[in-house]
Parts: structure tokens; sequence; C-alpha cells
């Protein structure tokens, strides 16, 4: 009975990081969106790329590109490490895909 809580709730909290992945990972997406859009709006000329503004926003815009590919990465091993400790073997779809949810 003890172990079966323990699996229900190990279900739920791997269901939960799943759901956290998947948001980390449309963050990610949107910011390789914007970048784009910045570079194409330079060579369109529609704006300065030298302009403090438009430098600031593409280096914040690499940044958490960055940091949410990392923590997308990071995520699925934890997620494989949590399912294989519990379950004896690497989640099905995660151990596929790399960028399954």
């Amino acid at each position: 009975m003890i172990n079966k809580k323990i699996g229900e709730k190990m279900k739920f909290f791997i269901a939960i990081l799943r759901i956290i992945r998947g948001f980390i990972g449309f963050i990610m997406a949107l910011q390789v969106v914007h970048i784009v859009e910045i570079f194409l709006n330079v060579m369109n000329e529609k704006i300065e790329f030298f302009e403090d503004i438009n430098l600031g926003m593409l280096t914040i815009k690499i940044l958490v590109m960055i940091i949410s590919f990392f923590a997308f990465k990071g995520l699925r091993k934890l997620i494989n490490k949590l399912y294989e400790k519990e379950y004896g073997y690497p989640h099905s779809t995660l151990s596929i895909n790399d960028w399954a949810l």
C-alpha cells in the first residue's frame, strides 16, 4: 500500500516536471522566433541594430534562450533518472527523442 502511494506521487511529480519542461521548451522556441525577427527587421532596415535598446534586447533574448536550453536538457535527464529509479528503465518517450516532452 505504501509503495503504491509513493508510485502515484512519483507519477504526479514526473507529470509536473514534464509540464514545466514543455513550458521551458515553449519559452526557448519563442526566443528563437524573436531573435529571427530582430535580424529580419535589421536586414529590412526597419530598425538600427546598434541602438542600445536593440543590442540589449538581443543580448537578453540570447541569454534566456541559452538558459532555457540547458534547463530543457537538464529536466530531461532528471525525469529519466527519477523514472529509472522508480521503474527500473528510462522513460520510453524521453529515451528515444531528445526533444520529446
